[in-house]
């Protein structure tokens, strides 16, 4: 086929337009091109350049740079439409390819149709490098970051979901059972999802969920909920940012199982139990204060002095100072007798003792002892 075989209202409509018309043989052959074209190619190859096959315009994927073969583009117009944006050898405009096999004169011809989308798609390329920088620093966070879509399907997962949840991004983004896996039980797994599913666009919501690692433990995340659009992925998604609350989790259970003892013991013993915090300088007494001595728990007061306050006058230097100095040298136990006033105004002779709880710093910071009556074991009227 030879241009004067073309239709001359084709080959009109290919003057016309504003971007590149070029009509090839299936054999990949130059038959015609438009003004436009022609005057792009001389700027690009010069005037001597004549333009024989389509692969001696040296046509690249803009997005991987990669060489596109005349034979590549027949393979794609097979099955319909071929569109792509392209880029010619070392020339830095980027088109938009349209490519059709359409039958003319009874015979079948490859048309191209490009378009110049330059700033648009170094537009795009900008965006993808933004994103790219966007999901890095995403990924560098030490908090779990990840996108929930209105159908369940979990859409972003950070490194720092895989670190504390074992699931790479590839095991769960985009997967429909990933929710199943993290949630395995399904009414627990609706409450969790029900309460994230409240659109309230950038309302900032909190929720607590118990989650399935990959090695087969459960653990507590405290998430941070957001509805909203994030330039990373498309449209409005739940984004959540998690924190691993479990050692916490663990070690508040474990104080309040070991303050539950504490409490436990402290009822069923016949001493006068006590619990100084020597941060706040309260002092915590159990009801042996009253079953021993008489005292109305309204009258007892939490303060280091209500208890020094009844100890007698002849003890209560000695004994002061010698508690203090046991706390401050950081010695683990302690222990005096002493005289104790008891609510009637008479005093019983007691033995006091305690044992001192330090920080992980070793700083002396909670005092816990019991003081027993032991005035009758002792061949002693109190005064």
């Amino acid at each position: 086929m030879s241009p004067s075989t073309i239709p001359h209202l084709v080959r009109e409509l290919m003057d016309v337009s504003t971007g590149f018309s070029i009509v090839f043989s299936i054999d990949g052959n130059f038959i015609l091109g438009n003004k436009s074209f022609l005057e792009a190619l001389v700027s690009l190859k010069g005037d001597d350049f004549s333009l024989e096959h389509a692969d001696d315009l040296e046509m690249k994927s803009s997005n991987f740079k990669k060489r596109f073969f005349w034979n590549d583009i027949i393979e794609a117009v097979k099955d319909g439409n071929f569109s792509m944006n392209i880029s010619f050898g070392d020339f830095p405009n980027i088109y938009k390819c349209h490519a059709a096999s359409v039958l003319m004169d009874k015979i079948n011809v490859v048309v191209m149709c490009m378009n110049e989308v330059t700033p648009s798609h170094q537009l795009e390329k900008k965006l993808m490098e933004k994103n790219g920088f966007f999901e890095n620093l995403l990924d560098e966070l030490p908090q779990m970051i990840c996108a929930l879509d209105e159908n369940g399907i979990i859409r972003y997962w950070n490194d720092q979901c895989k670190a504390v949840l074992g699931y790479s991004s590839d095991d769960i983004v985009l997967k429909p059972d990933a929710t199943d896996k993290l949630m395995p039980n399904r009414k627990y797994r609706e409450d969790v999802l029900e309460k994230i599913y409240r659109k309230e666009s950038g309302v900032l919501r909190f929720i607590n969920t118990i989650m399935h690692s990959s090695d087969g433990y459960d653990k507590t995340i405290a998430w941070n909920v957001r509805f909203m659009n994030n330039p990373l992925i498309p449209g409005l998604n739940y984004w959540l940012v998690g924190t691993d609350i479990t050692a916490m989790e663990v070690a508040m259970k474990s104080v309040v199982e070991s303050e539950n003892r504490y409490s436990m013991i402290s009822k069923a013993s016949n001493d006068a139990v006590w619990d100084w915090d020597l941060i706040s300088d309260q002092l915590w007494w159990n009801d042996g204060m009253t079953s021993l001595f008489g005292y109305d728990p309204e009258e007892i007061k939490n303060t280091y002095q209500w208890w020094l306050d009844r100890v007698h006058p002849s003890y209560t230097q000695a004994v002061d100072e010698k508690l203090r100095l046991h706390v401050e040298e950081g010695r683990q136990f302690w222990s005096d007798e002493y005289l104790f006033r008891k609510k009637d105004g008479t005093y019983a002779l007691v033995f006091d003792k305690g044992y001192l709880i330090k920080d992980e710093k070793g700083r002396p910071i909670r005092f816990v002892g019991g003081i027993v009556d032991i005035t009758h074991t002792k061949n002693l009227n109190p005064l």
